[in-house]
This record gives C-alpha cells, structure tokens and sequence, in this order.
C-alpha cells in the first residue's frame, strides 16, 4: 500500500511540476500583440467599428492581470471619423480575490485620452451601440449574487480631452481634464482625491476651470459615500466678465439617495467694471438628490467702485431642484444699501419669496425703498429665446431720479448746433411682456405724475402703452402710445384737462410763452434714427382750449397805445419777446394740424376784456421756427387792461407777426396795414355816402382820410 501511495505522490508531484513548467512557459512565451487581430476583428463585427492600436500591447497574468497599451483608436460606429484615442493606458488586476468575488485592481493609469460624444435634437448619441447589453449580461429582475466588493490601490488620469455637443441638454464645447489622482479607493478606507479640469463651451458661451481635493468614503454594502475636508474652486470667464466660486465644506455625506452632512461656507466674486463679493454660509443639508433644502442660507454682498458703493445681507431658506434646475428662496429676508458719489444713498429691504431657474422665475415681495413702501409680482419665462416677463408693482412713491447715475435724471435741454442726438430702441427687443406699475407718487427726470397707472406690453420689439393715467401739472392726465424698435416709430394720443399749460409747456418742449389753466389734446407721430429726423418727420394733430392766462413776451395794450407815433412815421414796429412782457386774455384755443414736422393753424381765438385776438400760420418744429400772423381787434369795452384807453381803437385790427427762432421770437406790429385799411374804410365811407348807399356825416366839412384816422385815434394820445 504504501508503494502505491509512494508512486501515487511521486506521479502527482510530476503533474503539478508540469503544470508549473507550462504555466511558465505560458507566460515567458505568450505574446499579446498577436491577438490585436482578435480585438480588431471582434469591434468590426459586432459593433462596426474600426480599432487600430499601433502601439505595443504589454500584458501580464500572474499574480496580476495587468495589461498596458499605447497609440489606440476607435472610430465610429460605420464612419471612418475617430470617436476617441488613447495615447498610453494601463490596468492591473489581482487574480486572487476574483476567485473570492472581489475584484482588487492594483491601479488605473491613463494619458492623452480623447473622445467624442455627439446627441442629437431626437436623443440619437454616438455611443448607443457601445451602451446595448450584452447576451450574457443578466437580465433585468433575474436574481443577482452577492455584490462585488472592489479594491483600487490609485487612479492616475491626465490630459483627458472630451469633445461634446449635445443638442438635448443644449452644449457645445470642449472638456478638459487635466488630471484626477487619488489614493486607495476601497470598502471603509477614505482616500485622497485631487482633480484639475478645465471647458470652454460655445453653448451655452462659458469658459472657466474646476479644481479640488477631498477625502473619499465609500461604503458599497449600504450604497454611501462621504466627502470630508471639501475645498472646491470653480472658476468662469463670461463675456469678459470673470466670475470665482470657492467652497470648503467639512463633511458632505450621501445614503442611498439621501444627502447630509455639515454646515458649510463659501465665497463668490466676480470680477470686471463692476465687481461684487458675496460671503455666503448655510446650515446642514438635507434632501436628496432630486430636492436639496439649505435651511438658514445667509449671504453678504458687497462692491465697492469710484461710481458705487454696495453692501446688503440676503437671508433665507434655499430649496434647489436638480432635475428642474431650480432655485427656490422662502423666508426671504433681503436688506441692502447703494450709494454714489452725486446721488442720495438707497435703502433697500425686501421680504417674502422668489422662484429662479433656467426656464422660469416668478417672485412676490413687499418692502421699503428708502422711506416708500412697494409691493410687486410677476413671473418671467426664459425658455425660448427672447425672455417673456409678466410683472406688476406698487409703489407709494417711486422717484427714478434717485435711480439713475447723476446727470441722466437732469431735463435735457436743446442740443448745441450741429449736434443731432441718435434713438436707439434696440433696449425694446430684449424682453417680451406685459407690465402694470401704479404709483402714489411718480417722477421721472422733470415729470411728476400722481397717482400714476401705467400698463404696457412689449412684443418683438413693438412697445404699447395700453394706459398712463394719473394727475399731472395741477390737471388729469390720460394717454396712450407705442414705441416700435423695427422702424424707429413712436406715437401718442391723449389728453390732459385742467392743467397749467405753462407747467406743461416748461416741461414737454422747455418753453415758456404761455399761461392759463385749460386742456391740452394731441395725436402725434413720428419716426427716425436720430432727434432731428423725429422732430422732422412729426405728424398728426393737436388742440388746446385755455382759461385766465397770458401771452407771454409782448404787452399788446402798451403796444397799441404808440400806434400815433408809429401811424406819423408810417413804418412797422419790431420788437423781440421780453420775459416781463405778456397779454392776458380770459380765452384761448387753437388747433393745429400736422405734417412733416410743421404744425400749422387757422382757428386762433384769444378774447380778453380789450381785444380779441385771431390768426394762422405754422410752426416748424424740425427748424425750431415760428411764422404767425395774429390779427388783434379792439373790443367794445373799457374794462379789462387799459380799457378805457383803448376803446377809442374799437373796430381797427392791427396785424402782429410772430417770427423767427422758437428761443428768440420777433413782434412786428404792421402800422402800415394799419393806416393802409384806415384810409380804405374812409375812402369807402365817403364813396357810399355819395352813391346814397350811407347817410352823410353830420359835420358840413368832412376831414381828410388821414384826419379821419387822427381823429379816431386822439382819445389815446392826451
């Protein structure tokens, strides 16, 4: 017995000295570049594409399975275009524990790695044939071992390149990654992780870098994780706008799909003309990963400029949606305070709640703009290309000049000569919208508008003011209009009742020549690309109707009482607009149609207690230019300014002139018409008394025309 046991040692000892003699003439012997054909072959035939490695394959089996390639590709699936290249990669396995189920990889090792990844509108990627299950692959629901329990002794990638457009999720770039190291990544071991990248994307337009480091926990038996010691650095660079986002986060824990963890803090700047610092800190997390809650966010913002000062506190609890991409604050509670070097300080406090994402926002807030309260609403889309607001506000008092940087809130005087201001509308097609803003009090440059109600929609660039109601210069204001930035176009129809049309005058076209309480209508119209093109191409209408006012820059009534003087030297008489000089009247009205930026009349009406006043003419509003003839009666009356002086001229009109430059108005009072109809009227008295057609005059010898005038006029001249 104990021969064959003997024998029976001495033959198995053979057999494992052969095996091992096979097994090392295996390894000494075996050659991977031979099967690069199998690998080629197998990539063309069940996926159709073209795998070339040009490199040498260096493989090892015992005790690890290790293999490192270099100068790889892969094109795509029925395309010669390469879908990614590898420049050196390597991966080592331990043979052992895959007997156990646990899959120990001594490290993962790669350099110069380039990809492409392309999805169209449909959701068709370049990489679905690469994704499809194998036939071994289990089933979906067939019962699973137990799960395999995995062991990376590092991870060593640089200069990983991924070229991306995905029409879907709307990005076109490139990514870099310049590189990712960690330590052991296993089961209950926290390991270091370091990684540097890098994008710059045509779509949406970003171009920045993100680096950081942490350590990794990982525990797959419960499916969780935690990052400990989180510092994250995120740098942007839009549109010259450079923007820094830097984060350190004690311990950020996940279970499952739960989220956790510490209180965390965090800065935000960004950088450019305007630059703005916000610190930020928030309690403990929780959520998951669909909802995040930041219970107790708080932020100060801060920027400080020659032009701007701001400091303000943001406090809330912050909600953020991942899938809807959203940004939600309730409890919000928003203090804040500008300040410029030539304007007042703004205080500004807000309270209540905002949604914000990359498809909507809408908000409701109440707060105090200085020492005014205001509450507003509203809601904006920016899903499609052009964001669409719909918004409504309330203010007690909402002074814009406040608002403005210094100088722009000052009333614009006319410009210099030669300078001809452009109108660019190009700001109306920016948004779409309707908007609705009501306000005790409203001021604008040099307007003033109480209980003002605004509405307005804005679409395509065409802007409709569907309503400006409110109290305006002492009277009621109501108007409508639009603003159309597709060809340069603006129009205005309303009216104002009860007003000071002085006031109004000062304030709409910087003149003043007349005063009276009364109303003012109009129609208006215009288009052009700069101020002079829409001052000369105004059309449309206008009326005013005034009460108890004045005529400003000439005294009629001092005028008319030289007319002896002027009739001796039967010559006109010139004189230009003097501020302390005026007419009153007791009523007034004119309309006045126009075309082409000229404003012309043929209904003035003017009555006062001594004269009355009518006329026509035009106003060219592009030239800034007057040429008027008013024709002045005077009344029956001694009432009234220099009444009793004046009866004596009742029944002679006296021709006025008004002409030249708006700012620098000329009077011409025409004596010589004056004398010239006189004479006619004499000269007809005296053929109708010869025809019969009149009774003569009492006096047996009758004056000359000329004396006839005289005579009319002496009661002036005492």
């Amino acid at each position: 017995m104990s021969v064959w046991i003997r024998r029976g040692g001495l033959a198995l000892a053979g057999l494992v000295l052969l095996l091992v003699v096979v097994a090392a003439w295996f390894v000494l012997t075996f050659d991977a570049n031979r099967y690069k054909g199998v690998a080629v072959e197998w990539m063309k035939t069940n996926h159709d594409r073209t795998l070339v490695i040009a490199g040498p394959v260096e493989l090892s089996v015992f005790p690890r399975l290790a293999v490192e390639l270099s100068k790889a590709s892969l094109s795509e699936a029925g395309k010669p275009d390469v879908f990614a290249a590898i420049d050196e990669a390597g991966l080592a396995v331990d043979l052992l524990p895959l007997l156990r189920g646990d899959v120990v990889i001594g490290r993962v090792k790669a350099q110069g790695v380039q990809v492409t990844y392309l999805r169209d509108a449909k959701g068709r990627s370049n990489i679905d044939d690469l994704l499809k299950p194998s036939p071994d692959k289990p089933k979906p629901g067939a019962p699973q071992g137990k799960p395999v329990r995995f062991d990376v002794s590092a991870v060593d990638l640089a200069d990983v390149r991924a070229r991306v457009k995905d029409d879907v999720a709307g990005i076109d770039g490139e990514l870099l990654l310049k590189h990712f190291k960690s330590g052991r990544l296993a089961d209950r071991v926290e390991a270091p992780v370091e990684l540097a990248a890098q994008f710059d994307l045509k779509k949406p337009a970003l171009k920045g870098e993100l680096s950081g480091d942490t350590r990794l926990w990982l525990d797959t038996g419960s499916s969780s994780f935690a990052l400990r010691q989180l510092h994250a650095h995120l740098g942007l660079d839009r549109a010259g706008q450079p923007v820094v986002l830097d984060v350190d986060w004690p311990e950020l824990s996940v279970s499952g799909d739960r989220i956790g963890g510490s209180a965390f803090s965090g800065r935000l700047s960004r950088g450019g003309a305007v630059p703005v610092d916000l610190r930020f800190k928030s309690t403990a997390p929780n959520g998951n990963f669909d909802v995040v809650r930041l219970p107790g966010f708080e932020a100060q913002l801060t920027s400080n400029t020659p032009q701007r000062k701001l400091d303000g506190t943001l406090r809330g609890d912050l909600t953020l949606k991942v899938r809807e991409a959203s940004l939600a604050l309730d409890q919000l509670d928003l203090k804040a305070k500008v300040e410029e070097p030539k304007s007042p300080a703004l205080a500004l406090a807000v309270r209540g709640k905002a949604v914000a994402s990359a498809q909507q926002s809408n908000w409701n807030v109440a707060g105090q703009l200085n020492e005014n309260r205001f509450s507003s609403e509203g809601k904006a889309n920016l899903a499609g290309a052009t964001p669409h607001v719909v918004a409504q506000a309330r203010f007690d008092s909402l002074d814009l000049n406040k608002l403005m940087p210094a100088g722009e809130a000052q009333p614009q005087g006319p410009a210099a000569p030669g300078v001809d201001a452009p109108i660019d509308m190009g700001a109306l097609r920016s948004v779409n919208g309707q908007f609705a803003l009501q306000a005790g009090r409203f001021i604008v440059k040099q307007y003033r508008v109480d209980n003002a109600r605004i509405a307005a929609t804005l679409e395509n660039g065409l802007l409709r003011l569907t309503q400006l109601q409110g109290q305006a210069w002492g009277g009621q204001l109501g108007a409508t209009g639009l603003a159309d930035a597709r060809t340069n176009r603006v129009a205005m129809k309303g009216e104002a009742n009860g007003v000071n049309v002085n006031a109004l005058l000062k304030d709409v076209a910087a003149k003043d020549f007349l005063e009276g309480t009364g109303r003012v209508s109009f129609d208006l119209s215009s288009s052009g690309r700069t101020v002079n093109q829409m001052k000369s191409q105004l059309d449309g209408q206008a009326a005013l109707q005034v009460r108890d006012g004045a005529i400003k820059g000439i005294n009629l009534a001092k005028t008319l009482r030289q007319a002896k003087a002027a009739l001796g030297r039967q010559q006109d008489a010139v004189q230009q607009a003097s501020a302390s000089e005026k007419t009153d009247f007791s009523e007034l009205s004119a309309s006045f149609q126009i075309a082409d930026g000229v404003a012309r009349s043929k209904d003035l009406d003017m009555k006062s207690p001594f004269l009355r006043l009518s006329g026509e003419g035009a106003i060219d509003v592009g030239r800034g230019r007057i040429d008027y003839l008013a024709r002045a009666t005077v009344a029956a009356t001694s009432k009234g300014q220099d009444g009793a002086e004046l009866a004596a001229l009742k029944g002679l009109t006296v021709p006025v002139r008004v002409s030249g430059p708006l700012d620098s108005v000329d009077w011409k009072i025409e004596w010589s018409a004056v004398a010239r109809d006189a004479v006619t009227r004499e000269l007809k008295d005296k053929l109708g008394e010869k025809l019969g057609l009149k009774p003569p005059a009492k006096s047996a010898s009758a004056p000359s025309p000329q004396d006839a005038l005289k005579n009319k006029l002496k009661g002036l001249f005492k």
